[in-house]
C-alpha cells in the first residue's frame, strides 16, 4: 500500500458515526487500544530479533556454518557439478536441496576423502535446517502479529488528529520495521516525498495539541 493510498483513507468529510468510549472520552479508543497493541507486538519483534542475532553466533551455528560453506580446494570444486543448483561457491552456503541432490547419487564415492565430505556435509545440513527454522518460525510468528495489528489500524476509520497519528505509526513500521524511524531516499517520487512531509506534520500537531 503506498503513502498516498495511505492518505486517502481519511475523507474530508466523514460519515461514520464518531466512536466514543466512555472511559477514555476519546473518538478514536479503538485506535488507541490499536496503538498499545502495536508498541507491544513491535516491542516483542525486536526481542525476537535480538534473540535471533544471539542464536546466530552460537558456537553450534557458527562450526555447522562453517562447515556447510564452500571450501575453495580440490574436494568441494569436485563436487560442485553434482548440486542441481550449482550456484555453491565462495562465499556460498549449502543448502538442503544440495543435500538432496548428494543423497541421489546411486553409490558412493570411492575417494574416502571425497565420500567423508559429502557425508559431512549432509549430516550438518541436517543438524542446522531445524535449528534456523525454529529461528525463522519465531520471527514469522512476531512478524505476523504485527502485521496483523497494523491491518486493523488501515481498516478503521480515524476520528481526530490523535487517531490519525496512530496510523502514522503504523505506516512507519511498514517502511522500516520502527514505529519512530522513517525512510524516504532523496530520489523517491515528489508526492512520496510530501506524503511524508504530511504525516511527519501530523505528527507534530498531536504532539502539540
Amino acid at each position: 500500500m503506498s503513502l498516498l493510498s495511505c492518505v486517502a483513507v481519511v475523507p474530508a468529510a466523514a460519515t461514520v458515526a464518531p466512536y466514543l468510549d466512555e472511559m477514555s472520552g476519546s473518538r478514536d479508543a479503538r485506535l488507541l487500544s490499536l496503538a498499545e497493541q502495536l508498541e507491544a507486538a513491535v516491542a516483542k519483534e525486536n526481542s525476537a530479533c535480538e534473540e535471533s542475532d544471539r542464536l546466530l553466533v552460537e558456537p553450534e551455528i557458527q562450526d555447522l556454518e562453517e562447515t556447510l560453506s564452500f571450501r575453495d580446494d580440490e574436494i568441494d570444486r569436485w563436487l560442485k557439478p553434482f548440486l542441481s543448483t550449482r550456484n555453491w561457491s565462495d562465499g556460498a552456503m549449502f543448502t538442503p536441496e544440495d543435500a538432496e541432490d548428494l543423497r541421489a547419487l546411486p553409490a558412493p564415492f570411492e575417494d574416502k576423502i571425497l565420500q567423508s565430505r559429502l557425508c559431512e556435509l549432509i549430516e550438518a545440513n541436517d543438524a542446522y535446517q531445524p535449528l534456523i527454522s525454529e529461528i525463522d518460525r519465531r520471527l514469522d510468528a512476531a512478524h505476523d502479529k504485527t502485521s496483523a495489528i497494523v491491518e486493523l489500524i488501515e481498516n478503521e476509520q480515524a476520528q481526530t488528529v490523535e487517531g490519525l497519528t496512530v496510523k502514522v505509526k503504523a505506516l512507519r513500521w511498514c517502511r522500516t520495521g520502527s514505529l519512530n524511524e522513517e525512510y524516504l531516499s532523496d530520489d523517491s517520487p515528489a508526492e512520496l516525498r510530501i506524503c511524508q512531509s504530511m504525516l511527519r506534520d501530523l505528527a507534530t500537531i498531536a504532539a502539540a495539541a
